[in-house]
């Protein structure tokens, strides 16, 4: 615990059994049908709807309410865990994508697409091995103590609001899990290989959070994510400097 509340980040082991992300990978196989790379460039709008459609998933969502990591969203203090939102999945390769925000998105947070409660986590977890070349995911450690940060638009984080050179990667297998706060500033690794970088996100909140339940629990996600930071008098650096105060 004091690990995540200095770093912002806690590393899982062994969190999620092969047995489950098999299933998953079999679910997405059965939905596409085809090679992702064939789908994408020969009937896009299909591919659009079986990946937006796979995070519907019995198997994908079976990962949500995992007592595996509901327990350990609970142990760092989230006692009364909320879903924000489904789970989300990520189909990362510069072959499924527009642009490069669909696969290897810049430095940013979480918090500005939920506001939920201040101590609100995001679980980071991949569906395929991962090695170097595919990339990992790479944090600021602390920089969740900076609080809601200046934005370049809604999702991207303005360049003078970090220090490129503190990124770390993250280097996780398989049945690893990622928990990090949502003020944390985080990327994408860049996945040179030839293989598509499958991830799952979930995110949480704390339904006894003080600001949260002041602010009437608002689901940003769902409501009204058009309207930008909804509270934007909220003093979000104090508020989680206050939640992640380290003992003396």
């Amino acid at each position: 615990m004091t690990s995540y509340q200095k770093n912002g980040y806690l590393l899982v082991k062994k969190a999620i059994k092969k047995k489950l992300l098999n299933e998953i990978a079999n679910d997405i196989h059965n939905l596409f049908k085809i090679d992702l790379f064939e789908i994408y460039q020969n009937d896009f709008n299909r591919f659009l709807g079986a990946a937006n459609i796979s995070q519907y998933l019995i198997s994908v969502n079976k990962l949500i309410t995992l007592p595996s990591i509901v327990d350990i969203v609970k142990d760092l203090g989230l006692k009364n865990p909320v879903i924000n939102t489904r789970p989300l999945l990520s189909y990362s390769h510069k072959n499924l994508a527009k642009n490069d925000m669909y696969w290897k998105v810049p430095a940013h947070q979480d918090w500005p697409s939920m506001q939920g409660s201040i101590d609100g986590v995001t679980v980071w977890i991949p569906l395929v091995q991962l090695d170097e070349s595919m990339g990992y995911l790479e944090v600021i450690p602390e920089s969740h103590l900076f609080g809601a940060l200046e934005q370049k638009d809604d999702t991207v984080l303005s360049e003078s609001s970090f220090d490129e050179s503190k990124f770390v990667p993250v280097f996780r297998d398989r049945e690893d899990i990622l928990i990090f706060n949502t003020f944390l500033i985080h990327r994408s690794g860049c996945n040179n290989s030839d293989k598509v970088r499958l991830t799952a996100h979930l995110r949480y909140d704390n339904a006894d959070e003080s600001s949260f339940i002041n602010r009437n629990f608002p689901h940003h996600r769902v409501d009204k994510r058009s309207e930008g930071i909804a509270h934007s008098d909220l003093n979000t650096k104090e508020l989680v400097n206050n939640l992640f105060s380290l003992p003396k």
